[in-house]
């Protein structure tokens, strides 16, 4: 997948991964009670299992969760993928709803910006396909923003805000969080009010 993004690697090492299975398995029919009882509408085992436990483990984990979750959770459940993980083939996600994505706007210019863009169109295309063979046909946008603040104008990170507002939406259902960007430097998370982003937020919440 993408090299410019990199990736992240989990602080999980070797048996600690398993372990780390196993623990969650005896606290999700916990989990999933609560999400019923209080009407959560979407769900997952675990986020990002790619980059929690590797991507093979978490194939392998992913439909064992779901059935841990199914006989105590009614709303849809969500495979949050870090998609950027996988080399080559996607794997089937049967038995999920829905399929959770990061579309997480990466560059600190405009030029890493737009070749992001374009490399980001083309793995959404090969993602949605592999979604369609596991009999699913939305993505759910479970995180959505800039990952640092840009080194461009206001006016112009808007117009890329939009972008690839509209890069999701033929796949999604409209569900998406904003992230709040960090700085260049030290990743410091910084306010979105008083931003361009905050303008974009207030009109997209009519």
């Amino acid at each position: 997948m993408t090299k410019t993004r990199g990736v992240e690697k989990s602080k999980l090492t070797g048996k600690q991964r398993e372990v780390f299975l196993k623990e969650l398995e005896n606290i999700l029919p916990m989990l999933s009670k609560f999400a019923e009882r209080h009407g959560v509408k979407y769900f997952t085992p675990l986020a990002e299992p790619e980059k929690r436990v590797g991507p093979k483990l978490a194939v392998s984990w992913m439909p064992k969760g779901l059935k841990i979750i199914k006989p105590y959770y009614n709303g849809l459940t969500v495979w949050q993928t870090a998609d950027d993980y996988y080399k080559g083939k996607f794997p089937k996600f049967k038995g999920y709803d829905m399929v959770g994505l990061v579309v997480l706007i990466g560059g600190s210019n405009l030029s890493e910006i737009n070749q992001y863009y374009s490399e980001r169109k083309k793995e959404l295309s090969k993602l949605h396909k592999a979604l369609i063979a596991s009999d699913i046909n939305k993505f759910f946008v479970a995180e959505f923003g800039f990952m640092v603040r840009p080194k461009i104008k206001d006016d112009i990170a808007s117009k890329l805000y939009y972008k690839f507002l509209d890069l999701a939406a033929p796949y999604s259902d409209n569900v998406l969080f904003l992230e709040n960007p960090s700085d260049m430097k030290m990743g410091t998370p910084q306010q979105v009010k008083g931003t361009f982003i905050e303008d974009i937020i207030k009109k997209l919440s009519k």
